[in-house]
């Protein structure tokens, strides 16, 4: 199993206090991480930081996918990439970000992934899905587990928010068969999306 990196390590140590002030969390679910190959974590997007909260739930290091913006900058792009991060350009078809996507599952290591396009909900409710989390998958062949992010009262600082990891989804459960069309994918997306609003729905309430 790969430990998170000692740099991260140390900052999700530090941090934890600061992001538990500034969000209350709890966690359901955690166990349903598979302990060995590369998979990929998908999850809804409320809040900036949601990474950070998932990575702390997390016993392997997570390479989250995010936005190239991100990285402009060359303190934030040795921080981001420190944490394993990596940049994609959203809008159209970034080579790149899918050949380290595809290196890091694998690798045995685990993809951080935002299906909703890296794009903070407006109202913190989870949206559709762009579908390449399911090409990824597909790629790969690899499983899928579904995280949901749920805060009751909003969005802003100081709300409490509940981080649930479902099942894995299995590569077959996609049915993206041997030459699957960009309607395969988007029918997969659609259905990983349909299993983090599932546990969404759930909000606060104990598995």
């Amino acid at each position: 199993m790969n430990s998170k990196n000692l740099f991260a390590n140390t900052l999700l140590f530090l941090g934890t206090p600061i992001l538990y002030i500034l969000h209350p969390f709890k966690f359901y679910g955690a166990e349903n991480l598979p302990k060995g190959g590369g998979f990929i974590i998908a999850s809804n997007h409320i809040f900036w930081l949601d990474a950070f909260y998932i990575a702390l739930c997390s016993k392997k290091s997570v390479h989250f996918m995010a936005k190239s913006e991100l990285f402009r900058y060359p303190f934030f792009n040795w921080f981001f990439r420190s944490l394993k991060a990596f940049p994609v350009k959203r809008g159209y078809f970034d080579r790149q970000a899918l050949k380290t996507a595809t290196e890091i599952i694998d690798s045995g290591e685990v993809l951080g992934i935002f299906p909703e396009g890296g794009i903070v909900t407006p109202d913190g409710k989870p949206t559709k899905a762009k579908w390449g989390v399911a090409y990824i998958a597909g790629v790969c062949k690899c499983d899928v587990v579904p995280v949901s992010i749920y805060s009751k009262k909003g969005k802003g600082p100081f709300k409490r928010i509940t981080i649930r990891f479902g099942e894995p989804i299995k590569f077959s459960q996609l049915n993206l068969g041997e030459h699957p069309r960009k309607s395969d994918y988007m029918s997969a997306a659609d259905y990983i999306m349909k299993k983090i609003i599932t546990q969404w729905g759930k909000g606060n309430e104990r598995d």
